[in-house]
């Protein structure tokens, strides 16, 4: 019979590990990408919401929101706080406000 040596043991336990290590970095850096990808779309889809939620409102009433509430209250858009922070600047009742999007930042412990 053929027996291992010491560093032929070693050497078969590193391959499978180097390996498993690998495919492992792999999988997280994918997971982050999707996450990371689901942030974005998130962020765009709430922007396009609100404009819109913006437009019809012009189309409905005759002049832009004057505020995200009238928007959030008789649109039917929904802002997640928690993740969102929302500027809106109106210049006028028949100009197209300003809207910007942002992600706030979150920490996980």
């Amino acid at each position: 019979m053929f027996k291992r040596t010491g560093l032929e043991s070693l050497r078969a336990m590193i391959v499978p590990v180097i390996c498993c290590a690998f495919a492992l970095s792999v999988a997280i850096y994918g997971l982050d990408q999707a996450e990371r990808g689901s942030r974005i779309e998130g962020l765009r889809a709430l922007e396009e919401s609100l404009k819109r939620a913006v437009v019809t409102s012009y189309s409905v009433e005759g002049r832009y929101p004057a505020s995200l509430s009238h928007i959030e209250k008789n649109y039917g858009v929904h802002i997640d706080r928690t993740k969102y922070l929302v500027f809106y600047e109106i210049v006028a009742s028949n100009v197209m406000p300003t809207i910007v999007v942002l992600e706030l930042e979150t920490t996980s412990n």
